[in-house]
């Protein structure tokens, strides 16, 4: 099984790390970066991104990125990232968008906003289903995620929007989970891909940043679990 990944998260060699763990050996990973933001060190297993290439993925992932308070306007690769969005649902090819990339996609498929949170949304967070969806099968209410976020997606428009189904959130109502297309176009918006280190690497990263809640590897059954129902339904 092949899929792309649209590497755009600071760390590219620990997001490296993080995927190859959570979607295990047996699947090849391609890895791309826009085009109008080349690397400043060229990496031989990191290419610019090409739509030709894309297409021929059996799914496709756009990570995050540390950029999530710019309007996407200020993004100088959003273009590139709606162009891929748009040929890959054009397609048919299977999506997971994390994070920025959720927002991005929500952004240009549905003009849904983000909106600024009074602090970083930053820790592992209990959560609830909303509405069943095989990716979180058998996992109970008060299963723990990882999220990193200083926007957010109100969860009111996921909602209000026919073509989205809020699958779950936060207990306090931030979303995690969203699907459309009968759950080929994925948005997450945790960093479920992290290993244990992932938050507090992320806090070395930031300068003033926030101590991260909740710090302990406390999503595992839940990445094992979500990554594991993601790859069969896209096989």
């Amino acid at each position: 099984m092949n899929i792309g990944i649209l590497l755009l998260m600071h760390d590219k060699s620990a997001t490296i790390r993080d995927f190859q763990q959570a979607l295990g050996p047996d699947i090849h990973l391609h890895w791309f970066t826009p085009q109008s933001h080349p690397l400043k060190q060229p990496d031989a297993q990191i290419h610019p991104l090409s739509l030709t290439q894309a297409i021929q993925m059996d799914a496709f992932i756009v990570t995050g990125a540390p950029i999530d308070r710019l309007d996407f306007t200020e993004v100088h690769y959003y273009p590139e990232v709606t162009q891929l969005l748009d040929v890959l649902t054009a397609a048919e090819i299977p999506q997971l968008n994390i994070c920025w990339g959720a927002m991005a996609a929500l952004h240009h498929h549905y003009g849904i906003n983000k909106v600024p949170l009074p602090r970083k949304l930053f820790g592992a967070f209990a959560h609830r289903i909303v509405q069943a969806t095989p990716l979180l099968a058998n996992l109970p209410n008060g299963f723990l995620a990882p999220h990193a976020r200083y926007v957010d997606i109100p969860a009111a428009a996921l909602i209000a929007e026919p073509a989205l189904t809020l699958n779950a959130t936060t207990t306090d109502g931030h979303p995690l989970l969203a699907t459309a297309n009968a759950g080929q176009v994925v948005y997450l918006f945790a960093h479920l891909e992290y290993r244990r280190i992932g938050l507090w690497q992320e806090h070395l990263r930031e300068d003033s940043g926030p101590l991260p809640l909740h710090d302990t590897w406390s999503w595992q059954t839940t990445q094992e679990t979500f990554f594991t129902h993601w790859l069969t339904i896209v096989k």
